[in-house]
């Protein structure tokens, strides 16, 4: 048991140290976009705002008022600090205590190599390197939901007060940044996960109920109590705002889009073996029966979220990163079963990796040549020389993709061709998203 705890805080202060050292050196060099410029705006005409104004403005929703209000806290502290960097904070330090808390999520039921490598699946989606490096307002509703489903989840797995107390409690955080609809998500969910589960009884069902309805109470309460307004703090619990743009897509592009784009490169790898799992699906229910609670809990969410995944609304993309933080265990332990029996599929995934990270590395050093001899801080906004943050970074690209070939061989015998290719994705994140993606854009507009 002593081993088991050591293990477990030794692996979780790597994954910290692994997510530290990828966001946060490179979070400022990426230039501001359109909607973060809006943000910082905002921010410098913000006046110091206390908690009750931010239901009260009009210009901004209710997600962006508060994302204003946290960086202009953080701004208060370090007022000569960088604004971008200000800007992003927020979302890094979210999604850095979110990559930590996965790992620990379930820790009783799951491998800790299993759980080490769901978070550095999570940590490399496409999805959430968006949110990582660039300030987004819906990281708020998204990690609120997010800990309101795993307050659910413990308190149906353990069934005591503490967990129960969290989800009420995490059930009126949800309700007042994403609206009613966030309870009845939960409710919905947790109906369905104890209905597909033969160890709950009717209790179960109704204390999922009173636990969401005091929730909801909880906020209606709190913002009432805070504004002194009966009208603006129903306003509060609209469902529109959240199906803003639910006519303004097209709903089958935007599918594939969050299905390949939003876990990339990890959809590569699912996308290939299609082939082999259509010949053996393994769909009937002793198959879902079979998979761990946590596994099956993320089952639930992804096959409820279906429907929302072919729009481009707020809700939608707050389902997107709550459906991959609770499903990436189970595509974790998919990919690895794909060594054993289909030793292809990565190969396949391998040669892309290395083709999209050589060729990341290759036009850095093309740009930094360029920058170098004719077109110094102009075209490219690029400074000639060489730090040693970034010879590091190209060291360790064409060392693991050196590696990557070596440990082509024995895909069948070890994860260590897996690990290989996060390695590289996770270098090529620091070099296309420090050095590469803002020298683009600025040569674009010029």
């Amino acid at each position: 048991m002593n081993n088991k705890i050591t293990s477990n805080i030794a692996l979780i202060v790597v994954l910290a140290i692994i997510a530290v050292l990828v966001i946060f050196p490179i979070l400022p060099n990426l230039p501001s976009n359109s909607s973060e410029r809006e943000l910082i705006k905002a921010l410098i005409s913000a006046p110091n705002i206390d908690l009750a104004s931010i239901f009260m403005k009009d210009n901004l929703n209710l997600t962006d008022n508060l994302y204003i209000y946290f960086t202009r806290l953080i701004l208060n502290f370090f007022p000569n600090a960088n604004l971008v960097l200000i800007l992003r904070l927020p979302g890094a330090i979210i999604i850095t205590f979110l990559t930590v808390c996965l790992f620990n999520f379930d820790g009783s039921s799951e491998k800790l190599n299993a759980s080490f490598l769901a978070s550095l699946l999570f940590l490399t989606c496409g999805l959430t390197i968006e949110f990582t490096f660039h300030a987004t307002p819906l990281i708020f509703p998204a990690a609120a939901f997010i800990f309101a489903l795993m307050s659910l989840y413990h308190w149906l797995h353990h069934l005591n007060r503490r967990y129960f107390s969290l989800l009420v409690g995490s059930c009126a955080i949800s309700t007042i940044l994403i609206g009613v609809i966030a309870p009845f998500i939960l409710l919905l969910i947790g109906c369905v996960f104890i209905a597909s589960s033969k160890r709950y009884s009717v209790k179960s069902y109704l204390a999922v109920i009173s636990s969401l309805a005091l929730g909801v109470i909880i906020a209606f309460l709190a913002i009432y109590m805070l504004l002194g307004d009966k009208n603006a703090t129903m306003q509060i619990f609209r469902i529109e705002p959240q199906f803003i743009s639910i006519f303004e897509s097209n709903s089958a592009i935007v599918f594939l889009q969050y299905l390949i784009f939003a876990i990339f490169p990890w959809s590569v790898p699912l996308i290939i073996s299609c082939y082999s799992f259509a010949r053996n699906p393994h769909t009937t229910w002793d198959e879902f029966i079979k998979l761990t609670l946590l596994e099956r809990f993320g089952l639930v969410i992804f096959i409820l979220s279906i429907p929302t995944l072919f729009f481009v609304t707020p809700i939608s993309v707050v389902f997107v990163i709550t459906t991959m933080f609770f499903n990436m265990p189970l595509i974790g332990k998919y990919l690895l079963t794909q060594f054993n029996h289909h030793p292809y599929v990565w190969r396949i995934t391998g040669m892309i990796c290395a083709i999209i990270v050589s060729s990341a590395a290759i036009i850095f050093i093309f740009l930094k040549s360029i920058a170098c001899i004719i077109i110094y801080n102009y075209a490219f906004s690029i400074t000639p020389g060489w730090s040693f943050w970034q010879i590091f970074v190209l060291i360790w690209i064409f060392g693991g993709l050196y590696s990557l070939w070596r440990n082509k061989r024995d895909i069948g015998s070890n994860n260590r061709y897996l690990y290989n290719i996060i390695t590289i994705y996770l270098a090529a994140i620091i070099l296309y998203t420090g050095y590469i993606d803002g020298h683009l854009s600025v040569a674009y507009i010029a």
